[in-house]
């Protein structure tokens, strides 16, 4: 395998652990690099963890971004709820006063208005 493949298959190791792998600490995880690239040295293991995190962070940053889009969209649905209200009762109540984001709401959840 060449320097380029075990690369990949190392960062694609890291950022796809198998779920038994995950929280038993970095033994398990170094062991199961390991079996999928025998030869990786030290300096590849570390170039492959750090491409992984980096991976990780800009994902980290895309659901972020997601999630402030989400929110912006749907918090005004619940102005005036009472805590706890349900996505779909928020949108059926602000819909029968004509809120037009309520009706749109609903629409996307596949309810009629």
């Amino acid at each position: 395998m060449n320097k380029g493949e075990q690369h990949r298959k190392l960062v694609d190791g890291i950022l796809n652990a198998p779920e038994a792998l995950i929280g038993q600490g970095v033994k398990p995880l170094m062991r199961y690099l390991a079996k999928i690239a025998p030869d990786a040295k030290g300096a590849d293991l570390e170039i492959a963890m750090e491409d992984a995190a980096g991976i990780l962070e800009d994902r980290a940053l895309e659901y972020q971004a997601e999630t402030n889009l989400i929110t912006s969209r749907y918090m005004p649905l619940f102005d005036g709820m009472p805590a706890g209200t349900p996505l779909i009762e928020a949108a059926r109540d602000k819909a029968r006063r004509g809120d037009p984001l309520g009706i749109d709401v609903l629409k996307e959840l596949g309810e009629s208005v």
